[in-house]
């Protein structure tokens, strides 16, 4: 964008919308690029967790690196007059 004169209100909000557009449609791209390698990652973690399952254990050691149960703890506040 030129920075020697003031855009008007209408040419500004214009580049807005057009980079808004280029932004998503890079984005979902990227994201369809991405979806195949979140699927096969999460499959595999539910394949180890089978595995660990059966093993009856908590965890799997390799030389890759460990997988892990884990538990969650989360706290909320309910109102009790709802």
């Amino acid at each position: 964008m030129d920075q020697t004169t003031k855009p008007t209100a209408a040419e500004m909000i214009k580049l807005v919308l057009e980079k808004r557009k280029i932004i998503d449609e890079a984005t979902k791209g990227f994201n369809d690029l991405l979806r195949p390698y979140q699927e096969d990652i999460e499959l595999l973690e539910n394949l180890l967790g089978a595995e660990i399952n059966r093993l009856g254990g908590q965890s799997i050691k390799t030389v890759y690196g460990t997988a892990y149960r884990s538990t969650v703890v989360s706290f909320r506040v309910a109102d009790r007059n709802v």
